[in-house]
């Protein structure tokens, strides 16, 4: 997280009275939106019927018989046993009854080990080859006499196969044919069974339903196998296209948002005409879970008008008019009053077009401010745009301070939002956001520093599950700015001298976190996270990355810790258990951080003997307790791992005070 201060000086951060001053508001009206998890599902009713493979569609004649050894068969009494299928087109059955036939004549006829096989050599023009095994040696006059013979095996029953060269796959869309062609390819150029053509047909449904066509079915149609070449035939379910019908039914909207509103978010998942992807619905109802005023999104599929086609029902369950929460914390600066009131209200969707407008007040005892903000709906992917004013008053008094200093920082911003992933498993968002910051510090009532900061920044944010079940979170923010002052004021002059930040500069910032549960308890689990800061030059205050506070190494105060780049770990054992009708989790924790102050240091930058790099430690343990979703109370305890090795002048921590341990609380209730 960022903590911004006032202007650079040539004194360590550490020493300033104001520093950590602004850091929390500031860092609030920055704030980017964490990426929703809704609870959309898709459930998939199909009343498709089921269309059933087999082989009773094939047609084949029966080929020439080919013996292998001297057996002395006789080709005329066999061609009597086949004299009932010859000559004509066969089903899969009456060439399977044909085999059969012959090979119970030859076991009864001195040939108890025959085994009659499908040719796999001989497949043309539809005509299927049998190839007969296992004969007995015909009687010979000159034969020596041998040893008796070892018990017989039972004879094993024939089990007829299709010589199948290639497939032809019939009704498959917007899947590539080298795709399905590779999920058959372990079938090809083999002599296939009735399971095994089974099998082939199966590998082609399950290829369509992994690519989010549920309602997707293979099955052999009625054919001649023609030189080795076997067709299946697909049916994707399509979604109904009936005029006026267009697959697509919305209930449950309307109060709150419109229905058309659902309807432009779902249409791109349910096309008219083409098979319905069950992954894109998914996705499409997840998107409609985010729009303000919408609580839950679901859907059904039903039969359509059309004989074989389906159409989607989504059923939105709506949310309040006004939404938001009110909380307290002691999470504030010591210099303007560590404890602070809260309080966020939402107007959802009052035109019923999925916009929202907010309002954002904190208020502590030497601090004040508001923040308005307002956002819309733009387009059937699911994006947003919006804009938002802030304003935040700071009086840090005489009796912090002789020099009566106060502060006012107004901050316009215009930002958007973009989902690019939406499923059970993945999530992700691309986030755009312009602001434009003005910063202005006054020494009893005198206006002293003014300093303009635009920046603007891109963010791709995101979560997943793992194989293990984990949770993975991540983001990374891209920023480009500028820094300005009035030329030929004493902060310009100042600047010159010392950090040398104003100008234009860049940073990245990236975050990486882990939740998991552990296996011998599912009561148990694990978190962890990883967080990091790199400049291209020496920042203003308020673009420094902060390692104090009760985001940060919890052992240390708000301000404490502030520089152009650092990094922030923090480990966390957690044991969760229900209570009659919420959560309590308790947890133990580790936090470290290391910090560069200053990119570049000039000339008597750092007092000497101070380090321009260091790292903060802390250990501590924890509770929270949740009430459904209406509530919840957080208390940290949270102590030092060795000495703040960047102490004020009075070896006190940025806030003045010389704690070992520090207590962090936050209360909220949401409506």
């Amino acid at each position: 997280m960022f903590a911004p201060v006032l202007a650079p000086a040539a004194n360590p951060e550490g020493e300033r009275p104001d520093v950590g001053v602004v850091a929390e508001s500031l860092r609030r009206a920055d704030e980017r939106p964490a990426l929703p998890r809704p609870a959309a599902k898709t459930v998939i009713r199909a009343n498709q019927p089921r269309v059933q493979t087999g082989l009773s569609g094939l047609r084949m004649s029966l080929g020439e018989l080919r013996f292998e050894g001297d057996s002395g068969v006789s080709s005329t009494e066999l061609n009597k046993v086949l004299a009932p299928w010859a000559g004509r087109e066969l089903s899969f059955a009456e060439y399977e009854s044909a085999v059969h036939a012959v090979a119970q004549y030859l076991r009864e006829n001195g040939h108890p080990q025959a085994e009659v096989r499908v040719s796999t050599a001989q497949v043309q023009g539809g005509q299927v080859a049998i190839a007969i095994q296992g004969l007995s040696p015909a009687p010979s006059s000159t034969r020596l006499a041998q040893a008796p013979a070892a018990p017989e095996a039972p004879p094993q029953q024939a089990e007829p196969r299709v010589f199948v060269k290639t497939f032809k796959v019939d009704g498959v869309v917007q899947v590539a044919a080298a795709e399905i062609q590779a999920k058959l390819e372990p079938f090809a150029e083999r002599a296939l069974t009735l399971q095994q053509l089974d099998q082939a047909t199966a590998a082609v449904a399950g290829l369509l339903q992994e690519k989010g066509y549920g309602l997707a079915q293979a099955y052999l149609p009625p054919q001649r196998i023609d030189s080795g070449e076997v067709t299946i035939a697909v049916q994707q379910g399509l979604v109904d296209a009936t005029p006026g019908q267009r697959g697509l039914k919305i209930e449950g909207a309307g109060e709150r948002v419109q229905a058309k509103v659902i309807e432009e978010l779902l249409a791109p998942a349910v096309r008219p005409g083409e098979p319905l992807n069950t992954l894109e619905l998914d996705r499409a109802l997840r998107l409609a879970a985010e729009v303000p005023g919408i609580k839950s999104a679901r859907a059904a599929l039903s039969p359509g008008e059309q004989p074989g086609s389906t159409q989607a029902v989504a059923t939105v369950e709506e949310a309040r008019l006004v939404s938001g929460s009110v909380w307290a914390d002691n999470h504030g600066s010591p210099y303007v009053g560590t404890g602070r009131s809260n309080a966020l209200v939402n107007l959802n969707s009052p035109a019923g077009l999925g916009e929202q407008y907010s309002l954002n007040l904190s208020h502590s005892s030497g601090m004040d401010s508001v923040k308005l903000a307002s956002q819309l709906l733009v387009g059937p992917q699911g994006g947003k745009l919006g804009a938002s004013w802030s304003n935040m008053r700071m009086n840090l008094g005489q009796d912090v301070t002789a020099l009566d200093l106060n502060s006012r920082s107004t901050i316009f911003s215009l930002f958007g939002s973009q989902p690019l992933e939406r499923s059970v498993r993945r999530n992700s968002t691309l986030l755009a956001n312009l602001d434009i910051k003005r910063l202005d510090n006054s020494v009893v009532g005198t206006l002293r520093q003014t300093r303009s900061l635009d920046v603007g920044s891109l963010t791709w944010m995101g979560d997943a599950l793992d194989g293990s079940g984990a949770q993975w979170a991540w983001n990374g923010t891209a920023s480009l700015g500028r820094l300005s002052v009035p030329e030929g004021s004493d902060l310009a002059a100042m600047d010159r001298q010392t950090a040398r930040s104003i100008g234009s500069f860049g940073k990245l910032n990236a975050g990486f976190s882990r939740l998991a549960r552990l296996a011998a308890d599912p009561a148990w689990s694990f978190y962890a996270s990883l967080s990091a800061q790199l400049a291209s030059r020496n920042l203003d205050g308020a673009e420094k990355f902060q390692l104090g506070g009760p985001t940060g190494v919890r052992a240390y105060p708000v301000g404490e810790g502030l520089g152009d780049e650092g990094w922030l770990g923090t480990a966390e054992l957690r044991y969760s258990f229900p209570l009659p009708q919420g959560q309590m989790q308790l947890f133990a924790f580790y936090d470290a951080g290391g910090l560069r102050q200053y990119k570049d240091l000039w000339q008597n930058a750092l007092p000497a003997g101070r380090p321009n790099y260091f790292t903060l430690n802390g250990a501590g343990f924890g509770a929270q307790v949740s009430y459904l979703d209406q509530g919840s109370v957080r208390l940290v305890y949270a102590n030092k791992l060795g000495s703040n090795p960047n102490p004020t002048a009075a070896n006190t921590d940025s806030d003045g005070q010389s704690k070992n341990s520090r207590i962090w609380v936050i209360g909220n209730i949401a409506f």
